[in-house]
C-alpha cells in the first residue's frame, strides 16, 4: 500500500504575535488546499502583511494547494498600521498613510510613537489632529496619560470639533483657523506633510 510522504510547515517572524495557523504543521500531496491565514498581534500598532516563501523579497503565499510537495517554511513580516486608511475616531495615523484602531489595551513601541502624526476626531471627513511631534511627549507606563476626552452622541464623531473648540483658548483657536493650521487638517494630508509637522 503506498502511503505519501508528509512534509512539514515551519513558521518564522512571528515576533511576539498570534499564528492562526499554528496547528497545520504538516501536509502530504494529498491533502486538502490549505487557505493560510494572517498572524495577528493583539494591541499593537502593527499588522500582518501576509505569509512569505522568504525572509525578504520572495513570493507572497496566500495558500498551499493541494498537490503540492516539498517541506513549507513562512515567514511573516509585520507593518506598522493594521488599518489601510483612517476609518474611526480614535484612529492613529502613522506617517505612511496607515492607521491603527485606539484601544484601552493598545501599546505604541517607540518607532510607532515616532511616526503617528494625527489621531482623528470626524471619520466621515477624516479629519484628525496632527501631533507636533517634536514636542510631543508620551506619557510613561504605569501613568493615566491623556485623561482629555471627546465625548459625543455623533456616531461619527463630527460633533468633537465644537469639543475641541471648547477646549481651546479663544485666541488661539482663531489664529489656527485663519493660519489653516495644520493641526486640523484632513487625516490624509499628514503623512504627505511629515517634515512640516515636526516644528
Amino acid at each position: 500500500m503506498w502511503t505519501p510522504i508528509e512534509y512539514s510547515i515551519t513558521y518564522e517572524g512571528l515576533d511576539g504575535g498570534t499564528n492562526p495557523n499554528a496547528s497545520i504543521i504538516s501536509y502530504t500531496v494529498e491533502s486538502a488546499t490549505i487557505n493560510l491565514a494572517d498572524a495577528v498581534k493583539e494591541n499593537s500598532a502593527y499588522g500582518s502583511e501576509g505569509w512569505f516563501d522568504a525572509a525578504t523579497g520572495g513570493n507572497k503565499v496566500e495558500s498551499i494547494p493541494q498537490g503540492s510537495t516539498g517541506n513549507k517554511t513562512l515567514y511573516t513580516r509585520w507593518l506598522l498600521g493594521p488599518k489601510a486608511s483612517p476609518s474611526e475616531v480614535g484612529d492613529i495615523v502613522f506617517n505612511n498613510g496607515r492607521a491603527v484602531a485606539y484601544s484601552d489595551g493598545l501599546v505604541l513601541d517607540d518607532a510607532a510613537k515616532a511616526a503617528a502624526v494625527a489621531v482623528i476626531f470626524d471619520a466621515t471627513n477624516k479629519t484628525g489632529v496632527g501631533l507636533q511631534q517634536s514636542k510631543l511627549t508620551w506619557a510613561p507606563e504605569g501613568t493615566t496619560g491623556y485623561t482629555t476626552k471627546f465625548a459625543t452622541n455623533d456616531a461619527d464623531g463630527s460633533g468633537n470639533w465644537a469639543v475641541i473648540q471648547a477646549a481651546i483658548p479663544p485666541s488661539i483657536f482663531a489664529i489656527h483657523i485663519m493660519s489653516r493650521s495644520r493641526a486640523f487638517r484632513p487625516a490624509g494630508i499628514f503623512p504627505l506633510m511629515e517634515n512640516l509637522l515636526r516644528f
